[in-house]
């Protein structure tokens, strides 16, 4: 049954329910009515709100089962990996994926969920990583239960999405490479989805709670890409794993692999490719486009708390500049009573937004633009109620600061720069004085 029948269903029970005691006198006073009404009301929408605000299902509560350690390796743990696999491990330690565990804004947002044990799914995807097993009585995801697990390796969960989250299953190393391909000392085996995107999606697809506005999901990229020109060419690796050639362990020949360093929002390179800009005389008017030409999902895509800035400004021959617009790409979310989207003001896949401003001079055109994490508010609060530490500049990231060319001057910005020269040629006759060498153009450069 789908979210929209749910509700209408909801909505009928509680207008019967109000009907029937209305017309049996059970409440005689209009305020008391209300007050029954709302107390069902706010009742009904705490039983669909208790939980994550995410939907539990098979992907976002079980976790992956015990996994044994593969014939001739040492342990699952990453630093053991990366004693033959020396490269690709360096690359790793660097990552969020390293650091899922330990990462002191999911520490935080973890403690403010209650503990959810149902947040390690994706930051500690391995059985073997837990404390505590998890379990659900009688397969009810909103009811966990918590029992000592014997098989836990502490070190193997300060690791996050350590290498063995992907790669180990059974006692076998899955991988993009079949196996006469390759000459391991342990077992491998081919994994095609190591080639798609399904590998990632696991985690970067979160759908939504059953009674929900959302119909994409809390983390919607999959959907995203789904409903992109890109989705059909489309592979995460293409753009968050950079294709390089190497041995995969010294000694062995060079073979095409991918860096395993997932850039993404926190990475300012990687966040500049994701947007073009582009102006373009119109009369009076400069016409700036913004388009998505860099990602095959929305842009900002993930939590939906992410939010990107763009300034734009106008620079005279003053070498003051003035803000032309501000531009917010954003998902808005409301979160109480149900979850719905209310709006989404984000760029998909090849998306434009333009928008039109009249300069008063000559001059050029600039662009800074921000990444945010989440609002101040969001931050301070997670400082005030739930031991959040460190630096705060991490939320608010500037990713590019960039003039952007104009690719022609207009009739009006030259009527304005012929009026300028004359006028002071002028000046210079009155004043006995040589005439200004320099005039004042529209072009700008471009980095």
């Amino acid at each position: 049954m789908s979210t929209p029948a749910k509700l209408i269903i909801i909505f009928l029970i509680l207008w019967g329910l109000y009907a029937y005691l209305k017309r049996g006198f059970i409440i005689k006073k209009t305020s008391t009515m209300i007050v029954v009404f709302v107390l069902i009301l706010a009742s009904l929408f705490l039983y669909i709100n208790k939980g994550p605000i995410y939907g539990l299902n098979e992907l976002t509560a079980e976790y992956i089962p015990f996994q044994e350690t593969p014939e001739n390796l040492v342990s699952l743990r990453a630093e053991d990996c990366g004693v033959c696999h020396q490269e690709i491990y360096e690359e790793w330690k660097t990552t969020l994926h390293a650091n899922a565990y330990n990462d002191r804004f999911f520490v935080a947002y973890h403690k403010k969920d209650n503990f959810d044990p149902t947040c390690f799914v994706c930051h500690t995807p391995l059985t073997n990583q837990l404390d505590r097993k998890v379990t659900y009585k009688d397969n009810n995801y909103n009811k966990p239960i918590l029992t000592k697990n014997p098989d836990f390796d502490p070190k193997l969960r300060d690791e996050g999405v350590t290498c063995a989250a992907c790669h180990v299953r059974n006692g076998i190393v899955y991988g993009p490479y079949k196996r006469d391909e390759l000459n391991a000392p342990h077992p491998v085996k081919y994994g095609p989805k190591f080639r798609n995107k399904d590998v990632c999606l696991d985690c970067h697809q979160v759908k939504g709670k059953t009674i929900s506005f959302t119909p994409s999901g809390m983390c919607s990229t999959d959907k995203e890409l789904l409903n992109s020109p890109a989705s059909q060419n489309y592979n995460c690796q293409y753009c968050h794993m950079e294709k390089v050639y190497r041995p995969l362990m010294a000694g062995f020949p060079a073979r095409e692999s991918r860096k395993h360093t997932w850039p993404g929002g926190y990475s300012n390179e990687h966040l500049a490719k994701a947007l073009s800009f582009k102006a373009q005389p119109d009369g009076d008017d400069i016409i700036i486009t913004i388009t998505n030409t860099g990602a095959g999902h929305k842009v900002p895509t993930g939590d939906p708390d992410r939010v990107i800035e763009l300034y734009f400004y106008w620079h005279d021959d003053s070498s003051e500049k003035a803000l032309v617009k501000k531009v917010t790409f954003k998902r808005v979310v409301i979160w109480l009573p149900v979850i719905f989207d209310f709006a989404d003001y984000r760029l998909a896949a090849g998306e434009s937004f333009s928008f039109a401003f009249t300069p008063e001079k000559p001059g050029r055109l600039s662009v800074e633009g921000f990444y945010n994490v989440m609002t101040d508010k969001q931050y301070q609060r997670l400082v005030d109620h739930y031991d959040l530490t460190g630096d705060k500049s991490v939320i608010r990231r500037n990713f590019t600061n960039q003039d952007i060319e104009v690719k022609a001057p207009s009739y009006r910005w030259f009527s304005i720069s012929l009026a300028q020269i004359i006028s002071k040629l002028f000046e210079s006759q009155n004043q006995g004085t040589d005439p200004p060498n320099n005039t004042h153009t529209t072009s700008a450069t471009s980095n």
